[in-house]
């Protein structure tokens, strides 16, 4: 079941479309940030692309280009860093209001202004969506409803933070491994 609809009975295309795959490997085409937010699906506005932008906080770089959203891109992105791939990534999944954001591992080879930046909006995006993060930084999933914490394959434990550092040794020692120095707890 699918939010209360037996799996059977959807439409997996119109399903799928609802979903937005925000991944450590990020793929860009050659074309402008334009059409690598809406990947040439003309149905997503310019201005749903400009918010998007707006709200992963990259309207500034985009600013600075010589022809903003209609800058080209090279080949997978190569004339621009790792953090502003992972920027227009997170944007294309906004740009397609998408129910279900998946975060795999998105913040993993990204610099840690970069990572803060994403932090900053994570909550105002996530606000009415199901959100699945996959990480092994820990900043990215602090706050998350419900952290599942896996080792070999298998989930030791579950809660929120503050349940999972009172009731899982394993957890709490990758908090202190990771997190040391910082007020998390």
């Amino acid at each position: 079941m699918i939010d209360g609809t037996p799996i059977q009975e959807l439409d997996f295309r119109a399903w799928r479309r609802k979903i937005g795959l925000i991944l450590q490997d990020i793929f860009l085409f050659p074309g402008s940030i334009l059409e690598n937010i809406r990947v040439y699906n003309d149905n997503v506005s310019e201005q749903e692309v400009a918010q998007a932008v707006s709200v992963v906080q990259l309207s500034e770089f985009i600013h600075d280009l010589p022809h903003g959203l209609n800058s080209e891109l090279a080949e997978r992105g190569q004339n621009i860093s790792q953090g502003e791939k992972q920027l227009i990534s997170f944007a294309r999944a906004l740009a397609f209001n998408s129910d279900i954001i998946i975060m795999d591992e998105a913040t993993a080879s990204i610099d840690p202004q970069t990572e803060a930046k994403i932090q900053r909006t994570m909550k105002q995006v996530f606000t009415g969506k199901t959100a699945v993060v996959v990480a092994h930084r820990l900043t990215s999933v602090l706050d998350a409803d419900e952290i599942l914490y896996f080792s070999n394959g298998k989930i030791l434990a579950r809660g929120k933070h503050q349940e999972l550092m009172q009731l899982s040794p394993e957890y709490r020692k990758l908090v202190e491994l990771q997190l040391v120095g910082e007020d998390h707890e």
